[in-house]
């Protein structure tokens, strides 16, 4: 399985950390070389990583790259599978800090492009969103958890690479969500996520 992406994007470090986790080894094909570039492009449509290449194949998204790991890993590792009890709940936190990060990588995009985002409507909207899903998932995390069930898992890795993306490329100032902070800050020294953690991060 070869795994195409960049070390700084949150999605792409969600992947390696699950595979981290599960004991599984993933071939790097970096995406900022031109080779990786063109390997990508035959892979994907989207032009969007991570990308996981089985069998020639392209896996094209974060969440069904995390999907097929799991199944392949079965019970391996200590990584909180999924929960029936708490599949609505964990889910919710996914796709709100994922729709936040989506917002924030645009901003980040645009000042890194030298656009005045504050003079587009559409772009006041996505800060705006980043900072409504923020507030809502800092009501909501129970301490280092995110849901009712202890344990590190998806919902969690979602929240910590997101915080750590959006702090690394200064997009949203963290300090109005203590709880979020101290999600992160509860699992900072996770050996999987120190070992994906980029330079200066």
């Amino acid at each position: 399985m070869r795994l195409h992406g960049t070390v700084t994007s949150p999605f792409v470090r969600r992947v390696r950390v699950v595979a981290q986790e599960l004991g599984l080894s993933l071939e790097w094909v970096d995406t900022t070389t031109p080779e990786g570039q063109a390997s990508l492009q035959r892979l994907s449509p989207l032009r969007k990583v991570p990308v996981l290449e089985v069998d020639g194949v392209g896996v094209l998204d974060s969440h069904a790259i995390c999907d097929l790991l799991l199944a392949r890993a079965g019970e391996a590792g200590d990584f909180r599978r999924p929960q029936a009890a708490t599949r609505i709940a964990e889910g919710n936190v996914i796709h709100a800090i994922d729709g936040a990060t989506e917002s924030a990588i645009r901003l980040f995009y645009f000042r890194r492009d030298a656009v005045d985002s504050e003079a587009i409507p559409y772009m006041r909207i996505e800060r705006e969103r980043v900072a409504r899903a923020l507030a809502w998932l800092d009501e909501r995390v129970r301490g280092p958890w995110c849901t009712e069930v202890d344990g590190f898992g998806l919902a969690e890795l979602a929240v910590v690479t997101a915080v750590e993306w959006m702090q690394f490329r200064a997009v949203a100032a963290m300090e109005p969500y203590p709880r979020l902070l101290a999600l992160v800050a509860a699992h900072a020294e996770r050996p999987s996520l120190r070992a994906t953690r980029p330079p200066g991060m």
